[in-house]
């Protein structure tokens, strides 16, 4: 893929900007809507290598998660600056050593963090007053009839906040040296305990190195990002039993696809159309991929943007990658370039076109990690790793 497009690069506010020349209208363009400026910045000791960040969906709290120290911090937000206040930290080496992700149930009611060195996933009640967390239940690998959390990267909630999805990444190879890795599935009680479901291995190792996951908003479809097998799994879920089953596998160098090797974040659309991919931090690929699915519940590679190709630069090591609220930007972090990359979407098409990359001059973005937004779509938050910070943005919406 060859870009021709015309790249212009300018300092604003000491931060770099970077534009090529849109498919969407010149008077969008001209507006910039969709770009990010620095607004604020928090940093703590208990966010020593923060992997992930999430606003509640009533938008008053922000939760992260930071594996080197095992801890969920918990953080007010001001809902006009879009500023962060210390609430909670929950530090535990037992159940949260490796604590790579924090995620909230579709109501707020539930938080689950899933923990790679503890093998644990660790199940929260929510008080949606002052956004502070309560232990329920730990899972661990291997206690029980639980398994398939020997190295759980992240999770996600059912639509109906009864059951949990577990991504597990394979932290040990078998006997021909491939890791498996898993979805694994965990109905919440009305108790509030995680009750093991099942373990899906998937076929032929596509969840070797599992790194993201998604629910469509039907609640019936799943989808899995894998980095060593170099995959985007399709699932079917019956919502009656929390089961999965493998409807499709997209890999990496078969057919038309080429970006993703190393893939780590995935996204939905909030109409359940398009599914983005984020690829490369730590190995193959640094791309992102848009995705659409057919009539029959199959995906279709829409679009491949690589590193340096079709104005796309300054992207390398992706990681997580996210829509925002309006489906008119997807924003995505690379945390070895240390860069957080916007892109124009078409709703209609789901295409992206490069909008800008914000670098890391202020080390702001140092190893960025995880990315989220508001749910007023006016604040975008990046979890920092290697400086121990929440980042906060302004995103330019007028």
């Amino acid at each position: 893929m060859k870009s021709a497009a015309r790249n212009l690069l300018i300092l604003t506010l000491g931060v770099s900007w970077v534009f090529t020349s849109p498919v969407f209208s010149q008077d969008r363009q001209r507006t910039g809507f969709g770009k990010l400026l620095p607004a604020s910045s928090v940093s703590r000791d208990g966010l020593h290598m923060v992997t992930s960040v999430e606003v509640s969906p009533d938008g008053k709290f922000l939760y992260a998660s930071a594996w080197q120290v095992a801890t969920i911090s918990v953080f007010q937000r001001d809902p006009m600056s879009g500023e962060l206040q210390f609430v909670q930290e929950l530090s535990d080496p037992d159940i949260l050593n490796g604590a790579t992700a924090v995620r909230l149930s579709p109501k707020g009611r539930f938080a689950v963090a899933s923990a790679f060195r503890s093998q644990t996933a660790v199940l929260y009640r929510r008080d949606p007053m002052d956004g502070k967390l309560a232990r329920l239940d730990v899972a661990r690998n291997g206690e029980g009839e639980v398994k398939g959390l020997q190295w759980p990267v992240d999770a996600a909630f059912s639509p109906d906040s009864r059951f949990v999805y577990v991504i597990d990444s394979g932290g040990r190879s078998g006997g021909d040296g491939v890791r498996t890795g898993s979805v694994t599935v965990f109905r919440i009680s009305e108790k509030g305990k995680l009750e093991f479901i099942e373990a899906n291995t998937g076929e032929s190792s596509c969840f070797s190195g599992a790194r993201g996951i998604a629910i469509h908003p039907d609640g019936k479809t799943i989808v899995v990002t894998a980095s060593s097998a170099g995959t985007l799994v399709v699932l079917d879920r019956d919502a009656k039993t929390g089961k999965t089953t493998v409807r499709q596998v997209l890999k990496d160098e078969e057919g038309d696809v080429h970006g993703l090797d190393g893939a780590m974040g995935v996204a939905l659309s909030q109409d359940g159309q398009f599914v983005y991919t984020s690829a490369g931090r730590f190995q193959g690929d640094s791309a992102v991929g848009v995705y659409k699915f057919d009539k029959a519940g199959k995906l279709a590679l829409v679009q491949e943007l690589m590193n340096g190709e079709e104005g796309l630069k300054d992207f390398v090591g992706g990681n997580e990658i996210t829509v925002s609220p309006d489906g008119r930007n997807v924003y995505a972090v690379a945390s070895r370039s240390h860069t957080l990359v916007c892109f124009q979407r078409d709703p209609k098409t789901g295409r992206l076109t490069f909008l800008e990359a914000i670098s890391n001059k202020f080390s702001i973005l140092a190893a960025a990690a995880g990315i989220t937004l508001s749910p007023d779509g006016r604040f975008v938050y990046v979890a920092a790793e290697e400086n121990r910070m929440v980042s906060v943005f302004r995103r330019k919406t007028d």
